[in-house]
């Protein structure tokens, strides 16, 4: 019986170990997915939060070199139950980067900003809106191609993105 006490203990500290180290549980208000593709190379990033800036997941990488083709497919649907989301932004933005998995993300308003779109719409629950984009990469660096809501942070303590890095290799 002594042994059976201590089997439970263990595996009671185990779960508790597990549910104070890994990131909070719970329903999210959008779900995001951004795939980048170039050639093979495909990443794929769902929903994050920040803070932190940089959210909790690694960003997936997409290598390729100066002049591929680079396709972007992405969609943020409403997955909040409780009624309308109003004056949501939606922000799209490929911006050059230190290095991959850099932890700050750069200001889209910078002069060096290669893509940037941003609208606000009212979501409803389990509306949607999604975009495809092509692109060339021109030069050879890091970026940060990054979607993301703005103006619910306020409301919900953060806000919902989802990234990838694109490494041009010469």
């Amino acid at each position: 019986m002594k042994k059976i006490a201590q089997i439970v203990f263990i595996c009671m500290l185990s779960w508790t170990a597990v549910l104070y180290s890994s990131k909070p549980a719970g329903a999210e208000h959008f779900g995001i997915l951004l795939v980048v593709r170039s050639g093979d190379h495909e990443g794929r990033a769902t929903m994050d939060t920040s803070p932190p800036a940089a959210g909790y997941n690694p960003r997936p990488v997409v290598q390729c070199h100066p002049g591929d083709v680079i396709s972007i497919r992405w969609s943020m649907k409403d997955q909040f139950p409780h009624g309308a989301l109003d004056n949501v932004g939606v922000h799209l933005f490929i911006v050059p980067e230190n290095r991959i998995g850099q932890k700050t993300v750069p200001d889209p308003k910078s002069q060096t900003t290669v893509f940037d779109n941003y609208f606000t719409m009212r979501f409803t629950p389990n509306s949607q809106t999604h975009g495809v984009l092509r692109y060339h990469a021109d030069s050879p660096g890091v970026f940060l191609i990054r979607l993301q809501s703005e103006n619910t942070a306020q409301q919900f303590g953060h806000e919902h993105f989802a990234a990838v890095d694109l490494d041009v290799v010469s």
